[in-house]
């Protein structure tokens, strides 16, 4: 009514949320696409996602939502990312035996932050990702599929402590690669990380088993291997670049790639 364009929406349906003076609870997101220059929503989810549903935004860039799995946090129905075509970036956590169609049909997205519980997500049609971060829950089977190429994506991070066991072959549709993440308590095989000719960091958040490192020598452009501690068995050849105990050049790279995917698409740099 005062004539402000907002380019920010944010939602907090916290319980301990107050409600201002004169305004009433949103229970629709219809007449978000009055709102001209509306570029980004802030949903702090206890709905599940209902709200979701009624979003019709041609020109949203940006949704985010919390990546922990609090009760109602998880979403049940992704079905509203087919009205969202502009969409460059999602933070979300998916509900267990979700339909994630419409996650792997959203070809604009260029920074993808998921949350996965035992799902098989195919990477295909998300040819657009320059980033994508997938955290795992405990004690399930996450997996990462592709048939065609991501040329894109510059940054894998994979994390959740006791899900990461599967193979790590879909890199082979990731040639641009320079920042891999990996969180796992299961040893995990390293090889097709070798087939990555610009992969600069790798950084294990965990690394309780041993794990072989020698792959990591074909990796010309490699700069850094981080890792929290040096597990018994650790296959480490010396003359890898390896910082124990230290992310300092791993966190360097990944911000600067962060950057470079932020730019992308805004024309300015992402700040954290």
């Amino acid at each position: 009514e005062d004539g402000t364009l907002s380019t920010e929406i944010w939602m907090d349906h916290g319980e301990t949320s107050q409600t201002l003076k004169g305004n009433v609870p949103v229970n629709s997101l219809e007449d978000a696409a009055l709102l001209p220059h509306l570029t980004d929503i802030h949903y702090d989810v206890r709905d599940s996602g209902a709200l979701l549903q009624t979003i019709r935004d041609d020109d949203l860039h940006s949704l985010l939502m919390p990546l922990t799995r609090e009760e109602g946090q998880a979403i049940n129905d992704l079905g509203f990312l087919e009205n969202l075509e502009e969409l460059k970036i999602l933070i979300i956590s998916v509900a267990e035996d979700a339909d994630l169609t419409p996650l792997e049909e959203a070809s604009s997205l260029v920074e993808l932050y998921v949350g996965l519980s035992g799902s098989s997500l195919d990477l295909s049609q998300l040819t657009q990702l320059g980033f994508l971060e997938v955290t795992a829950e405990p004690d399930t089977y996450t997996q990462l599929t592709a048939s065609e190429m991501l040329p894109n994506l510059v940054i894998l991070d994979l994390k959740g402590l006791y899900a990461w066991g599967a193979s790590l072959d879909v890199v082979s549709y990731m040639p641009s690669l320079e920042y891999v993440g990996l969180e796992s308590e299961y040893q995990m095989d390293l090889t097709p990380l070798s087939q990555l000719k610009k992969l600069r960091a790798v950084h294990l958040y965990s690394s309780y088993t041993s794990v072989d490192l020698t792959p990591l020598l074909d990796c010309p452009s490699l700069e850094v291997c981080s890792a929290y501690n040096a597990a018994e068995g650790n296959v480490i050849p010396p003359q890898l670049p390896v910082e124990w105990g230290s992310y300092d050049r791993s966190w360097e790279i990944y911000y600067e790639l962060r950057n470079q995917v932020r730019k992308s698409w805004t024309g300015h740099n992402w700040m954290g």
